[in-house]
């Protein structure tokens, strides 16, 4: 141990630090103690106080922990360590006793491994938030733009790296419905008219389930230098989305029958209110309000469909062929 460093308190607590309460803490404690008795009697160490640290959360500091042989050595840093443990010796298997001095000892670093590192990156609070609003916005966006593939395929990997993550950490239920309820609002908002409320309503819901989504167990809620960034971020990244669907849906059609409103057709053979005109390839029978005087290769404006007549009126815009 350094100096002025303390060991033991080694009694069970929950993943936030809350006290185990009944079958589960004695079953952990007792499986501390058969694991810590193993391993202190085979290094002739003080039994008796590290099960003092589980059952009475028992505590030294450095000075006394080597008086009462909790441990070997007091070391300012690692190579004051290496310089103690070299001259008492090493007791290899073969049962030789090797000495060696501070020098002789190689000290390799070996890196986390990638897997150990994406599920600590995916267990932090803040990512693990992100992630779920990733889910939510992309889940949205499918929703009203069926099609898309690309943002449901990224919202359902979000969310459910997400859940895992929500699954581990110390969650607070409330606050992950009120995010579920947020986004239920917003999607709402695109089928109902609600003049806006809906929308304010998901965005209280997201605001208020961000600030309570992690409390409880020890750990503190989400930063409102990220909160209210991400929060805001996504209400306008939402309403864009919404924007462009209602602009979709109130566009005029550019394909099909319907897109042949407005446009210009060439009449084949006209007699009275009847006739047919030639448009896009197609030879289309039509019918006009009105008895019109036309010969072939002038042309008429489509005013809409009945069935399969369209409906015309004289283009006198454009002079006989």
């Amino acid at each position: 141990m350094a100096p002025q460093t303390t060991i033991g308190s080694a009694s069970p607590v929950g993943p936030g630090g809350g006290d185990i309460k009944g079958t589960m803490n004695a079953k952990i404690q007792n499986d501390l103690q058969s694991l810590l008795r193993g391993l202190v009697t085979r290094n002739d160490r003080n039994v008796g106080w590290y099960m003092r640290s589980i059952t009475k959360a028992a505590n030294l500091d450095a000075l006394e922990a080597a008086q009462s042989r909790v441990i070997d050595f007091v070391a300012m840093d690692r190579t004051d360590l290496f310089a103690q443990l070299g001259k008492r010796g090493l007791t290899m298997a073969s049962g030789v006793t090797t000495h060696f001095t501070a020098a002789d000892v190689l000290v390799q670093t070996y890196a986390t491994g990638l897997r150990h590192g994406i599920l600590s990156w995916l267990l932090d609070p803040q990512i693990a938030y992100i992630l779920l609003l990733l889910g939510l916005a992309g889940l949205y966006f499918e929703l009203t733009t069926p099609g898309a593939i690309l943002p449901g395929v990224i919202g359902s990997l979000s969310l459910l790296l997400a859940l895992y993550a929500l699954s581990v950490l110390p969650t607070n239920t409330a606050g992950l419905l009120l995010l579920l309820l947020g986004a239920v609002f917003f999607v709402l908002e695109l089928f109902i008219t609600s003049f806006g409320l809906l929308g304010l309503a998901g965005l209280a819901s997201f605001l208020l389930g961000s600030m309570l989504l992690f409390r409880g167990d020890g750990l503190g809620g989400l930063p409102l230098g990220l909160v209210l960034p991400t929060v805001l971020g996504l209400a306008g990244l939402l309403g864009f989305m919404g924007y462009l669907v209602a602009k979709a849906q109130l566009r005029r059609p550019v394909s099909g029958v319907a897109a042949l409103a407005g446009q210009t057709a060439t009449v084949r053979h006209w007699q009275g209110t009847s006739g047919k005109v030639f448009i896009n390839g197609e030879l289309w029978q039509a019918r006009s309000a009105t008895p019109l005087t036309l010969a072939p290769g002038q042309t008429v404006v489509v005013t809409g469909r009945d069935d399969m007549t369209l409906e015309v009126e004289g283009d006198s815009a454009l002079p006989a062929a």
